[in-house]
C-alpha cells in the first residue's frame, strides 16, 4: 500500500515538476543565444542603414538620445562597423532603450525595455510569466526534480 502512494505521488510530482523544468531549461538555453539572437530579431533597430568612413562623436550621438529621455547606460560595438550605438534612457522608472545611427546621428529606434523578445523569454525563465507566485512555483519544482 505504502508503496503504490510512494510510487502515485513519485508520478505525479514528476510531471508536474518536470514540466516546469522542462520550460526553465528550454528558455534558459534561448537566453544563452541573446546577443546574437536580439539583432536578429530586431534588425533595423540594431544595424546602420549605410556604413561611412568616420563615425560622429559619442556625445553628439549622446544628446540626440538624451532628447527622449536621460541616458543611463550606453552600449557600443566597436567591432561591428554596421551597429548602432543603443542607449538606455530611463524616465518615470521605464526604461526605453534608443538607438541611434554612428553615422548620420539620427535616431534609429525606440522600444520599451519590458515586452522585447527576451524580457518575456526571462519572466517565463523566472516565474512562468506569473510574478511571485511563478517565482514560488519554479522554486519548488526545481527543488522537487532535484530529490
Amino acid at each position: 500500500m505504502l508503496k503504490k502512494i510512494f510510487g502515485q505521488l513519485h508520478l505525479w510530482l514528476g510531471l508536474c515538476s518536470g514540466l516546469v523544468v522542462l520550460v526553465v531549461t528550454v528558455t534558459g538555453a534561448i537566453m544563452v543565444f541573446e546577443d546574437e539572437l536580439e539583432p536578429l530579431l530586431y534588425y533595423k533597430f540594431y544595424h546602420a542603414e549605410q556604413v561611412q568612413a568616420a563615425r560622429l562623436p559619442l556625445d553628439r550621438l549622446k544628446q540626440q538620445a538624451e532628447t527622449v529621455a536621460p541616458v543611463v547606460n550606453i552600449t557600443m560595438e566597436t567591432d561591428a562597423p554596421d551597429r548602432n550605438v543603443v542607449f538606455s534612457c530611463l524616465e518615470n522608472k521605464v526604461f526605453t532603450l534608443v538607438a541611434v545611427d554612428p553615422y548620420t546621428g539620427r535616431i534609429a529606434g525606440q522600444m520599451k525595455e519590458k515586452g522585447r523578445f527576451f524580457d518575456v523569454t526571462e519572466d517565463l525563465h523566472r516565474r512562468l510569466l506569473a510574478g511571485d507566485v511563478g517565482k514560488a512555483i519554479t522554486g519548488v519544482s526545481c527543488l522537487i526534480f532535484l530529490f
